[in-house]
């Protein structure tokens, strides 16, 4: 008998680890649905610089949430939750399983958690942001498109900003909800970096962040996001085309670290190396 409702299964990592190819693999064998959840590849007009999933992989599996908002239109984690939640429901509604796929972690969280954004001055919430590094606050601010404290080094004028919009600590997960995380080994990780910068700007990125400029200039939010902040310099002749490149794989490392101890926060993730581990937790999973 088909099931009435989905489980929803959870993927994440850090920028580079094979995410999307292990979530279209799974979704095959599953029969499910991608949902993608990055607060860049939301975005129109910015797929060779966030890595989107190209058209020949999203023909293998139905997408959800990918290019389709303006840039000039910044979407915080509480407007992103919404529509995640509406896109699990209609994908529950054509009976297959919603896969949320991606690296940004509030947004994630916003939804296996079910934050409140409109719970205010939460005395728990500000106990738990106490427990996170500055680079972490910096992190949530940015994650949820808020306005910085003039002093962003200090830690309780951060958590004072973050504590005054919204519940974004909540630790108790969804039910019917899987969590896989998928582990890669740091030289591992930086050669795939390395390779997929080189392949951004050999597919045209300096065209793409071209065109963004000349849209909508440097100001607007995703335009701040790695893979196109580090142009300006570029395009000011402040830095050669190998500087950039250097640039960019640093700053996507360094990204991917923040990533990795974003993650290492929530106990709920079960951590694998390869498909086989993810298909076995998948099936139990589904079967319990």
């Amino acid at each position: 008998m088909p099931r009435i409702k989905k489980p929803l299964i959870v993927i994440v990592g850090e920028t580079a680890s094979g995410k999307t190819d292990l979530s279209i693999n799974l979704a095959k064998i599953f029969g499910g649905e991608i949902i993608a959840c990055d607060s860049r590849t939301i975005y129109k007009g910015m797929r060779i610089g966030t890595a989107s999933p190209s058209d020949h992989d999203r023909a293998k599996v139905e997408h959800h949430l990918l290019n389709f908002i303006d840039p000039s239109k910044p979407i915080s984690a509480a407007d992103f939750k919404i529509m995640c939640k509406n896109e699990i429901d209609k994908i529950n509604a054509k009976n297959k399983l919603p896969i949320m796929v991606g690296g940004s972690g509030l947004y994630i969280d916003s939804v296996i958690f079910d934050y409140d954004f409109n719970k205010n001055n939460d005395i728990k919430m500000r106990d738990n942001l106490k427990k996170l590094s500055v680079n972490q606050l910096q992190d949530i601010i940015i994650e949820k498109k808020l306005v910085p404290p003039k002093n962003i080094l200090n830690q309780r004028h951060l958590i004072s900003v973050i504590n005054n919009n919204g519940n974004a600590t909540n630790t108790k997960l969804i039910d019917d909800c899987l969590v896989i995380g998928l582990k890669v080994n740091r030289d591992t990780l930086k050669y795939r970096i390395e390779k997929r910068v080189n392949n951004m700007i050999e597919n045209g990125l300096e065209n793409e962040t071209r065109l963004l400029v000349d849209k909508y200039g440097w100001n607007i939010e995703p335009m701040k996001s790695i893979g196109y902040r580090e142009f300006q310099a570029y395009f000011d002749h402040k830095i050669n085309i190998t500087d950039l490149k250097q640039l960019l794989v640093k700053d996507t490392i360094n990204y991917a670290k923040r990533q990795k101890t974003w993650f290492k926060r929530n106990k709920n993730i079960q951590w694998i190396d390869k498909q086989s581990e993810a298909v076995d937790l998948i099936t139990s999973f589904l079967n319990k």
